[in-house]
């Protein structure tokens, strides 16, 4: 008895990849619409990289890193942190300049330019972008502009004093 081969027509086709693409949907393949949290080393990576690529002298505030990666991240850049990361450091290590990074070819990755103005915009206006086009504040007291540009002030003196009558008027 000899094997007899069969075709599939057009029907028993589109069967197969309607269940083939709901068994691989429903079982998720281990990805995520949503990025995961950074791990430690990335955070701290993270930080020595946009000390380098914000131009600040200093050490960045940690707390709202993790966050900026992770919004970063969900961006969809055709750059994303982890790659450039990874361009980054390499098997070199940690780098210390600019003149690293263009050297090491993070700089020249499709997509770095955006990259870094995303994450200089996050760095100095503690405002990050969202993937539906909005924003989204990550914070106010650790932006940037505000610890470099321009520092806190006390205006009019004590808080609310602005509430009452000016001088002159009482």
């Amino acid at each position: 008895m000899g094997t007899t081969e069969r075709g599939m027509d057009r029907r028993e086709f589109l069967a197969i990849a309607g269940v083939t693409t709901a068994s691989l949907y429903l079982a998720g393949c281990g990805f995520s619409s949503t990025p995961q949290a950074p791990t430690e080393i990335q955070v701290l990576r993270f930080l020595n990289v946009s000390s380098i690529l914000s131009g600040f002298a200093g050490d960045l505030p940690r707390d709202p890193a993790p966050a900026y990666f992770t919004a970063l991240s969900a961006l969809g850049l055709q750059c994303t942190p982890t790659d450039f990361l990874d361009a980054a450091y390499g098997p070199y290590g940690a780098p210390l300049s600019m003149g690293d990074l263009r050297t090491r070819g993070a700089l020249a990755l499709p997509g770095a330019d955006e990259f870094v103005r995303q994450l200089n915009g996050a760095w100095w206006s503690g405002i990050v972008p969202t993937p539906d086009g909005g924003l989204e504040v990550v914070t106010f007291e650790d932006a940037l502009a505000f610890k470099v540009v321009h520092p806190a002030t006390e205006c009019l003196g004590t808080v609310g004093s602005w509430s009452g009558p000016g001088e002159g008027m009482a």
